[in-house]
C-alpha cells in the first residue's frame, strides 16, 4: 500500500512545484476510505453508521466523500451525523447533523461546481465540532445520501457497519434493533484540523503511463490462459486477450527490466511512519529497487451478458524476477479491485500501491470467457528528497506520493510554489485513509 495526495490547482494560479505538509497533534478521523469502490450500483437512500474513534474530539473540521453517480444536482444531498451510546443502551442518541447540498459545495469550490459522477468532495464544516468524552459512551459517525449515489462495497470490517434504508439524520434517538449489521464500507470520512503543520521532505511526483512492461518478456500467462495477451497493449480496442476458464491468470511485471535492482532488493518492511525524512522510509524507485509506485490502472474489458463474471485485479510487491511467476510467486497477492458488470466495461482504478507485479484473475459464477481489451498502468515517476515536488505543467491535477505502507492516520495538505519560488496558500487537507475498510 501507499498514499497519494491528488493536488488540483485553481485555474488562475501559475506555478511550477508543490509543497506537502503533514499535520501533527489532534489527529482524529472516522468513517471509511474515500476511493473508487467496486459495488457498481452505489448506495442512495440508506444511512450507514460506523464507530468514530475518540472522543475527546477537538476541531473535527472536514468531511470527504466520493459521489459515484449524481442524481439531480440541485436537489442532491449528503447528510453527515454523529451519534453516541453506552454498551448497555439499545438505541443511539444523535449528537450532531450537517447537510451538504449544492449550495455548500459551491461555497467551497465555486459557483461552477456541483454534484458530478466519479468525483471526490472535501467540505470544511462551518463550525468545527468538539466533543468532550462522557464516561461509558462510544461515538459513531453516520452518512446518508439522497439523489446522488455514494461509492460503497461489502469488503469492510466484519459486522463493522450498521445500516438502514431510511434517513435518520435528524431524529433524536434510533433503536439498534431497527438497524442491520453488515460488512459494508462507504467512501465517506470525517477528520480533524491538526495542531501544527510540518513540510515533508521525501516522496515522489508526476504520474505517467508506464509502458516498459509492454512486451512478451514482461506480460505473460501460463499456457493458453488469456489467449493473445499482447492484445492488451496493442492500442486496438477491437482486439482482446480472452480467458479460457475461471482461475486464468495474466501477469504483468511492471519493473520492465530484468536487470533490476542494481542494489538492495526492495524490502516491504521499509515502511517506517511514512515518507517524511524518517529513518527507514524509502521511495519505491524502480531504477534502484525493481518496484514501482502505482497511481492508477485503467482497464477496458468485455464482461459478457450474464453479469456473473468477475476479473480480480491483484498486486504483489515481492521483488521477484521470473518468466514463470505462477510458480515463483506463491504468496503476497492483494486484491485491489474486482471488475464486474455486463458487456463493455471501462474502469479507472486508483490503487496507490507498491508493486513489482500486477495480476488479472478470471473469477465469477459464470465460467464463460471474458475479454481484456486494453490495460494502462500509471506510476509515480520521480523521487523527491528536497521537499520540492515537481509538476507536469500540461496537467491541472498532480499525483504526489507521500507515504509507504501507512500504519497510522495522517492528515496532510498541499500548497503550490509559484514561478518566483513563493509558496501559495495551502489547500484543503486530505488523509491517508483511502484504503480503510
Amino acid at each position: 500500500m501507499g498514499v497519494i495526495g491528488l493536488v488540483e490547482k485553481n485555474a488562475d494560479v501559475y506555478y511550477n512545484g508543490i509543497y506537502i505538509y503533514r499535520g501533527s497533534g489532534n489527529i482524529h478521523a472516522g468513517g471509511w476510505g474515500v476511493r473508487a469502490r467496486d459495488q457498481s450500483a452505489g448506495t442512495v437512500g440508506v444511512t450507514h453508521l460506523s464507530l468514530l474513534y475518540g472522543p475527546p474530539l477537538k476541531n473535527l473540521s472536514y468531511v470527504s466523500f466520493r459521489v459515484l453517480k449524481k442524481g439531480v444536482p440541485a436537489t442532491d444531498k449528503v447528510v453527515f451525523s454523529i451519534w453516541k451510546k453506552t454498551a448497555s443502551q439499545t438505541y443511539f442518541t444523535r449528537v450532531y447533523s450537517y447537510i451538504i447540498n449544492q449550495a455548500v459545495i459551491q461555497a467551497q469550490y465555486g459557483s461552477s461546481v456541483t454534484f458530478a459522477d466519479d468525483t471526490i468532495y472535501t467540505i470544511k464544516l462551518p463550525t468545527p465540532i468538539s466533543i468532550t468524552a462522557e464516561v461509558g459512551y462510544s461515538y459513531y459517525v453516520a452518512v446518508y445520501s439522497s439523489g446522488c449515489k455514494l461509492d460503497y462495497d461489502t469488503d469492510g470490517s466484519i459486522n463493522g457497519t450498521y445500516y438502514v434504508a431510511a434517513d435518520i439524520s435528524f431524529v433524536g434517538t434510533y433503536a439498534i434493533s431497527s438497524l442491520t449489521l453488515s460488512n459494508r464500507a462507504v467512501s465517506f470520512e470525517c477528520f480533524s484540523e491538526p495542531d501544527t503543520w510540518t513540510a515533508m521532505t521525501n516522496g515522489g511526483a508526476i504520474s505517467d503511463e508506464d509502458i516498459d512492461w509492454q512486451n512478451a518478456t514482461y506480460c505473460l500467462s501460463q499456457g493458453a490462459e488469456w489467449g493473445t495477451i499482447a492484445n492488451i497493449y496493442d492500442g486496438n480496442p477491437a482486439t482482446a486477450a480472452t480467458s479460457v476458464a475461471n482461475g486464468d491468470e495474466l501477469y504483468i511485471d511492471v519493473s520492465g527490466d530484468n536487470s533490476l535492482p542494481t542494489g538492495t532488493p526492495w524490502n516491504p518492511a521499509w515502511s517506517g511512519a511514512g515518507i517524511g525524512g524518517q529513518v527507514g522510509d524509502t521511495f519505491p524507485d524502480y531504477t534502484k529497487y525493481g518496484v514501482r509506485a502505482l497511481s492508477y490502472i485503467k482497464v477496458d474489458a468485455d464482461m459478457g451478458a450474464s453479469g456473473n463474471e468477475k476479473i480480480l485485479v491483484q498486486v504483489n510487491d515481492h521483488d521477484v524476477t521470473s518468466s514463470t511467476p505462477w510458480t515463483a510467486i506463491a504468496t503476497g497477492w492483494q486484491t485491489m479491485y474486482t471488475i464486474t458488470g455486463t458487456n463493455a466495461v471501462s474502469k479507472k482504478i486508483y490503487v496507490p500501491v507498491i508493486a513489482r507485479w500486477v495480476r488479472f484473475v478470471k473469477a465469477g459464477a459464470d465460467t464463460n470467457q471474458c475479454d481484456i481489451k486494453e490495460v494502462e498502468i500509471h506510476t509515480i515517476q520521480y523521487a523527491v528528497s528536497d521537499g520540492d515536488f515537481p509538476v507536469n505543467m500540461v496537467n491541472s491535477r498532480h499525483h504526489c506520493w507521500v507515504e509507504n505502507y501507512p500504519t497510522q492516520v495522517r492528515i496532510m495538505k498541499a500548497a503550490v510554489k509559484n514561478m518566483a519560488g513563493a509558496t501559495g496558500t495551502p489547500g484543503i487537507p486530505f488523509t491517508n485513509r483511502e484504503n480503510v475498510d
